[in-house]
């Protein structure tokens, strides 16, 4: 009975009813008896439903009379059970968002007693066809949220896959941020397919504008000039927790070989362990950029990654990042002369990091994402205001020594002059906080 009295409210999109609601619910179950009257027959649900109703303890009363279930929640179960078990086509409800999270709990309950049946549901929700006028969207999202929802063992790979090949497609689309954002959340916890192709980009060589002279710029962003650097590789998005996590849990923190001398003395003098935000949900997505690293721990990172892939990885240096963020036509920003809000996470809009990539329109000319904005990036360089003034026009490492290193790109809590791709910015290399993140380099293959 409850089951189909919460179906009932759920079809009818309410939330609260009547005591005659209740007792026309009760006539589907409870059919009226030879003999009995109309009168004795309504007294006799209604009755049934005063038995019914404190001892389920599901109800609460409202001072005009109303019932209602205790929480909606209890209401979008039990309709989702009635789907379950009467067999009812969940497809009739698939375009009204009110029914969003019934659904969600309709193939909650499915996978957990018919796998491949909640699967199968999965995949055609994220196939299904929104109707006129509707958000193309909500419905890609709705099947990869259910399919989150499972337990892990639960989720076929054709139904993960389909989930990710959906998500991109819908991030690429640039739906707004919300949704982009959504996305970007629940393809980390599937498993972020763009993330697991390892893709690193190929700058080639050549000369490109450096610095700048505009009204923006300070002094040590000047002289803006040509610098020529030779070909290498850089990460197409910044390295991710999920990345990062394999160095932690792989006891990087205690090989003393990934460290320089003074990352080394530094760790243990500070005892640390791990990142600073390790077990912060608002910081740890997978597929969300590490922050709360150090310079010292970016450097720890490129090392092991080196050693465990056989390959040759490093941070970039400046000139290198500033290359692949704005290519050679000087651009202010990676996507072009004029700021868009829409383009970069910036500005304390949504108030921390965002999953790498949400931002497919203001990646650089090099298809780099997330180089204006999102967290500041460590690079190899020391730091020295007047730098550009002195440096080589081939292949600039930075000064020799100092006490900052680089950071470049801005982050979610900066505003627009600083996630310029000329805006130049420093840090201690033992500084770890919220806002720090980096990416890796490689020289030419």
């Amino acid at each position: 009975y409850l089951m189909l009295l919460a179906f009932e409210m759920q079809r009818k999109n309410l939330k609260t009813f009547e005591k005659c609601d209740a007792r026309d619910t009760l006539k589907r179950i409870f059919s009226q008896k030879k003999a009995e009257s109309d009168n004795l027959y309504m007294r006799r649900l209604d009755l049934l439903f005063e038995e019914i109703e404190p001892q389920c303890g599901l109800f609460h009363t409202l001072s005009s009379g109303e019932i209602e279930f205790a929480h909606l929640t209890f209401q979008e179960f039990l309709a989702a059970k009635h789907l379950v078990y009467m067999e009812i086509d969940y497809k009739d409800f698939l375009d009204e968002s009110w029914w969003e999270e019934t659904l969600l709990l309709y193939t909650g309950l499915l996978s957990l007693e018919m796998k491949r049946r909640g699967n199968n549901v999965v995949r055609e929700i994220l196939n299904f066809e929104a109707g006129e006028g509707k958000n193309p969207f909500r419905l890609r999202l709705l099947g990869a949220k259910a399919l989150r929802d499972f337990q892990e063992q639960k989720r076929e790979e054709e139904a993960l896959s389909l989930a990710g090949e959906k998500l991109v497609e819908l991030i690429e689309s640039d739906p707004n941020l919300n949704e982009r954002i959504e996305a970007g959340e629940i393809l980390g916890v599937l498993g972020d397919v763009r993330i697991r192709k390892g893709d690193m980009i190929k700058v080639e060589p050549g000369r490109f504008i450096r610095g700048s002279e505009s009204k923006e710029a300070s002094d040590r962003e000047k002289p803006e000039r040509e610098i020529y650097l030779d070909t290498y590789m850089i990460g197409k998005y910044p390295v991710t927790n999920e990345e990062y996590m394999k160095f932690v849990d792989d006891d990087g923190y205690k090989k003393k070989e990934f460290w320089t001398d003074d990352g080394w003395q530094w760790r243990e003098e500070e005892k640390i362990v791990e990142p600073v935000y390790r077990h912060d949900r608002q910081w740890n997505g997978p597929n969300f950029p590490v922050v709360g690293v150090s310079w010292f721990e970016s450097i720890a990172y490129a090392k092991w990654l080196s050693q465990t892939t056989g390959e040759k990885y490093r941070l970039p240096t400046e000139a290198e990042w500033e290359k692949a963020a704005r290519g050679t036509d000087g651009r202010e920003y990676p996507w072009g002369n004029t700021f868009d809000e829409n383009k970069c996470n910036y500005g304390w809009e949504l108030g921390r990091t965002s999953p790498v990539g949400i931002f497919p329109a203001g990646k650089s000319p090099y298809d780099c994402f997330d180089m204006a904005g999102n967290v500041w990036e460590w690079c190899s360089d020391w730091f020295a205001d007047n730098y550009y003034k002195e440096s080589p026009d081939k292949n600039p490492t930075g000064p020799s020594s100092g006490s900052d290193r680089v950071i470049r790109g801005g982050s979610w809590s900066y505003d627009a002059d600083y996630v310029r791709c000329a805006f130049r910015y420093r840090n201690e290399p033992s500084a770890r906080n919220g806002l720090l993140g980096f990416r890796l380099c490689q020289d030419s293959k």
